[in-house]
């Protein structure tokens, strides 16, 4: 995929959004959260998350509309720095006609309207009323989450301040563009490509969401199915993975020794698997347990790798 550029549109100013502390151990990726729509297994969820991602990524208009972008910028950008230049050094020449200067203006213009025309393409002028149509083919799991992202009664989503690390409540608007399955990919350079919403910048900060609303999010993706053998698992490996991937001790916990990390991971499932104990009292053997450690300790690693 061709380096991305900067986006940038007009727009009109947003209404002041909540803010909240940088994020604790009551949040969760939205990657994550939805890579558990997918299965009760995180590693498998995340990789049926980036297939998806993948055909998005891949699909020819998609590709095509990224290439033309990026060609269009890599055009103008020179030109519109010598016109910088040029007029910044001749604006108080009282010989440089009129229609000069304003060709020299015209030329710095180029890569704003390029940015603002990506930024259409996305969302359409103004505020988008209903989701726009995909450019790719679409995924039933993801556009059930973020049909329930976009609704203005639906979980919150927040994303990371770029230069005080603070959150802030990202506008439901952003979920309504061409490409918002990127939003989900794992790699910066191909979140980037999204135009945010409605603020004239690259989507930089990662997005999360509150504990609670993604066990709340995953209720409705993933209904619990009805009673029958085999169809009910009999402990809340998932949820227990979600608590263990929220727990500041965890998060903070040195994930240069491997060894001690999963250990500490382990024993905080079992620690939550005797707190939400039924009454039978039965918890999960530690060998049924330690696979599950061994996958939050991978994903907390890959984490900590892109930050």
């Amino acid at each position: 995929m061709p380096e991305p550029a900067k986006p940038s549109f007009p727009a009109p100013a947003p209404a002041q959004l909540p803010v909240a502390a940088a994020p604790t151990g009551n949040h969760v990726s939205l990657r994550t959260a939805l890579a558990m729509m997918y299965a009760d297994d995180l590693e498998e969820g995340l990789v049926a998350l980036d297939a998806a991602i993948a055909r998005a990524t891949q699909s020819p208009t998609v590709r095509r509309k990224v290439r033309f972008k990026t060609l269009a910028l890599q055009l103008s950008l020179p030109v519109a720095l010598v016109g910088l230049v040029v007029a910044g050094a001749d604006l108080f020449d009282p010989t440089l006609p009129v229609s000069a200067f304003t060709l020299l203006a015209g030329l710095v213009a180029v890569p704003p309207l390029v940015l603002g025309a990506w930024q259409v393409w996305q969302y359409g002028a103004g505020f988008p009323e209903k989701p726009l149509p995909l450019a790719h083919d679409s995924a039933p799991k993801i556009e059930t989450a973020l049909a329930h992202l976009q609704k203005e009664t639906g979980p919150a989503v927040w994303r990371r301040v770029s230069f005080s690390g603070r959150l802030e409540r990202a506008d439901r608007h952003l979920f309504f563009g061409r490409l918002r399955y990127l939003l989900l990919s794992e790699d910066f350079a191909v979140r980037r490509q999204v135009s945010s919403f409605p603020l004239p910048f690259k989507v930089a900060g990662d997005l999360f969401l509150t504990r609670a609303d993604t066990e709340h999010l995953r209720s409705l993706v993933r209904p619990k199915r009805r009673g029958g053998r085999g169809r009910d698992p009999k402990y809340a490996y998932v949820d227990a993975a979600i608590a263990v991937l929220c727990d500041p001790a965890i998060i903070d916990c040195n994930l240069a020794d491997q060894t001690g990390a999963v250990r500490a991971i382990e024993r905080r499932l079992t620690e939550w698997f005797e707190e939400h104990a039924d009454e039978t009292g039965a918890v999960p053997r530690k060998d049924l347990i330690r696979p599950y450690a061994i996958k939050v300790f991978e994903g907390l690693s890959r984490t900590r790798t892109t930050h």
